[in-house]
């Protein structure tokens, strides 16, 4: 197996082994008696995480339920309690994230009711759920003795909901602590630079369009550029556009012998520069230091200079050149996997190993050739 190839297949291998291990958050757990444990939380889906949690740490899991946990808090922010709960005339204990805690808490629960999704809890009074028909009187019945509430308008939404018993809290509780543990999702931007050396190998799509049997060995080139990355703050995907420089060559030799006819050889080479731009997906597989990622999108490539010609030497000493059209662009695809290493909370290095197709026209336009390259490129983000 090519060597790229092979470590293009280890790396997603093992971005996909650490699927498992992202799944892993620090965490802390509070105890029915009180203890405050410290360690890591199997994330599983909201609906498996109502009534039972999996805590433990170095990879050994305990469940704990709402008789055995008070409740639990992990590393983003996010903090759940375990609570009596009344639905469809059926009592349950469950654990509620809390979106809003003070004298008035706020909590929601994403699977548990199709339309019972947020709660309200006033000091010493049992927990109230908010329907999504009727909430609006539930909440009026609830906070009427503030009357700054009463023309304040909010919707079945975490952050509406979320401000409303805030203002409550600060209205009717003043001097009290109050506090909004949900955050707006905030658009984060960052930049680098990438460096690559790599390996080019110029294919016709069609063979038999291929001048005389003319086969290519893929050449090494370089590639160096900027990057912007866009994503949202907490979450793992983001999109990455690019803009890089870089080197392409080919060349192929065919020697062609008769006893009826002259002997010559064939030389094609192109050397050419290109300034590309991809605009990638990038999709991290965990948000911890070592950050494990693949990305894959489009690239348009816009050619800043080209030399591609044939060059025919017979046996005569006569020789010819011919020069081969190109396009000025190329249109292709890329796709990779990489390791990032988080140095601090913008700064990071990466390594990556990416496979790109680029599609041009070659003399006419059913003269279609593509150029397959591999890279290993590092990266620094500021």
């Amino acid at each position: 197996m090519n060597p790229l190839r092979y470590t293009f297949l280890c790396l997603l291998l093992m971005s996909f082994a650490t699927v498992q291990a992202q799944k892993q958050q620090r965490a802390y757990l509070i105890t029915a008696a009180s203890d405050t444990l410290r360690g890591e939380l199997l994330k599983e889906k909201p609906s498996d995480m109502l009534k039972k949690v999996m805590f433990g740490k170095e990879g050994v899991f305990k469940t704990y339920t709402t008789t055995e946990a008070k409740g639990y808090g992990i590393e983003d922010g996010l903090r759940f309690e375990a609570k009596e709960v009344l639905v469809d005339e059926r009592k349950q204990t469950v654990f509620l994230q809390v979106l809003v805690d003070g004298p008035v808490k706020l909590y929601y629960a994403k699977d548990l009711h199709p339309a019972i999704k947020y709660f309200v809890q006033k000091q010493q009074e049992p927990v109230m759920p908010l329907h999504q028909s009727y909430y609006t009187g539930t909440l009026s019945t609830l906070l009427t003795d503030c009357e700054g509430i009463k023309r304040q308008k909010y919707k079945y939404a975490s952050f509406s909901l979320s401000n409303l018993v805030n203002s409550y809290n600060n209205c009717h509780y003043a001097g009290q602590k109050s506090e909004v543990l949900i955050k707006p999702a905030k658009v984060m931007t960052s930049w680098g630079v990438r460096a690559a050396v790599h390996t080019s190998r110029l294919r016709y799509v069609d063979e038999a369009e291929a001048p005389e049997n003319h086969t290519f060995d893929a050449e090494p080139g370089a590639t160096a550029g900027i990057f912007v990355n866009i994503g949202v703050a907490g979450k793992r995907l983001s999109l990455q556009p690019e803009l890089l420089y870089t080197t392409r060559t080919a060349e192929s030799t065919y020697r062609y012998t008769s006893k009826v006819a002259l002997d010559y050889e064939s030389h094609i080479q192109l050397q050419a520069r290109y300034l590309q731009v991809p605009v990638l997906l990038k999709y991290k597989l965990s948000t911890r230091k070592l950050q494990p990622y693949v990305n894959a999108g489009l690239n348009y490539g816009l050619a800043l200079s080209k030399d591609f010609k044939k060059t025919v030497t017979y046996e005569t000493g006569h020789t010819s050149t011919t020069e081969m059209t190109l396009d000025n662009y190329t249109l292709g695809y890329v796709a990779g996997a990489g390791l990032q290493h988080q140095l601090s909370k913008r700064n990071a290095v990466s390594l990556e190993l990416r496979f790109t197709r680029d599609l041009a026209n070659s003399n006419h336009v059913f003269k279609k050739i593509h150029f397959d390259t591999w890279q290993i490129a590092g990266g620094f983000t500021f």
